[in-house]
């Protein structure tokens, strides 16, 4: 019996996704995060600064101990604009990220006296950008308790996380490179409905977890008179919200905050104006002053202004090593090349020094 041959076209030919076509799809999907965290990674040059540029020999300023600070330079469209930070408990890990939406991760290095003098292994990469419209990362914090990391976004205000993966033992978040952070899902978690009414660029730019588990959160507010308070919020569970507030002096706005030891908070303050100029400063609040309709005082404990190295302020991370409580920030330079990326590290001191 004479068989007779027929040529399909692709249009007439039955789809028959297995075996081949769907192992193809199966490998092409196993080899994208794999190539992702391949990646080249990023090179910085980190240059020494010291604390004031016209006095090299100051080492202190309020309770402050400057223990190094660096410049960073970089040739990525991606490096710049740094809002949030995290320091390891151990202090070799960085993670920090923009407010265009990219993850840095590097390792620090430090001398013998703990001082910061250079960072290696050095990898940055595009976060994924949740569901919804603009995406403009301030506030970073990783949870422990919720294996996450949380952050605030601007112009369009939401609590977003990123969710570790889950293992045996509870993970961290310094165990990834960015090109690993970068392939982590973003979840929109619900906010307070008070934060639909934010100025456009004056969201929330510090967020920490107080010991009880509640968010506290800051907004950066706009350039109002000295009279006009931040507005803050504690954000507990089953949808409990608490208001108070923060007094301000005249341009210094809330940037980011961290939690200390002892439970109380570190806030960061930033001012970057053509009239005040560029300054920070360091405040702290007690934890026990953190309740609904509190007007927040607080005591600064430190005040950058040049010729001490400063720039727009933006990245507060707190660890404890040993006795003692190390103090990291980090600048938003706003990828403009009249501004820097600078890092600085203090051990913050329990008494103020003269």
């Amino acid at each position: 019996m004479m068989q007779t041959r027929v040529k399909t076209t692709g249009r007439d030919r039955p789809f028959r996704p297995w075996p081949w076509r769907m192992a193809l799809a199966v490998l092409l999907l196993l080899m994208t995060p794999l190539a992702a965290a391949r990646a080249e990674p990023v090179s910085i040059t980190a240059t020494p600064i010291p604390l004031n540029v016209d006095k090299s020999e100051q080492a202190e300023i309020g309770r402050l101990r400057y223990l190094g600070g660096l410049e960073l330079r970089a040739d990525s469209a991606h490096f710049g604009g740094f809002s949030g930070l995290l320091v390891s408990d151990d202090g070799r890990s960085l993670i920090a990220l923009s407010d265009r939406g990219s993850w840095l991760t590097a390792e620090l290095v430090h001398d013998d006296d703990g001082r910061l003098i250079g960072m290696e292994r050095a990898d940055i990469a595009p976060a994924r950008r949740p569901p919804g419209r603009a995406f403009d990362p301030e506030a970073l914090m990783f949870r422990p308790r919720e294996n996450d990391l949380l952050i605030t976004s601007e112009r369009n205000h939401r609590l977003i996380a990123y969710e570790l993966p889950q293992t045996r033992s509870r993970s961290t978040p310094y165990r990834y490179n960015a090109h690993e952070l970068a392939r982590f899902r973003p979840s929109v978690l619900e906010a307070p409905r008070d934060f639909a009414n934010l100025g456009k660029n004056e969201g929330i730019e510090a967020l920490v977890q107080l010991t009880d588990g509640r968010l506290f959160a800051l907004e950066e507010g706009g350039e109002n008179p000295a009279d006009t308070p931040a507005r803050g919020w504690l954000i507990g569970s089953k949808d409990k919200v608490e208001r108070l507030t923060l007094t301000r002096s005249v341009r210094f706005r809330p940037t980011d905050a961290a939690l200390l030891p002892n439970g109380d908070v570190l806030v960061l303050e930033r001012r970057y104006t053509a009239l005040g100029g560029v300054a920070a400063r360091l405040r702290v609040l007690e934890q026990e002053a953190l309740v609904a309709g509190a007007e927040l005082q607080g005591e600064v404990i430190a005040e950058l202004v040049p010729p001490v190295s400063v720039d727009n302020m933006e990245g507060l991370a707190v660890r404890q090593d040993g006795n003692r409580t190390i103090v990291t920030l980090i600048s938003d330079d706003n990828f403009n090349q009249w501004q820097r990326t600078i890092l600085l590290q203090f051990e913050l001191r329990p008494e103020r020094t003269r």
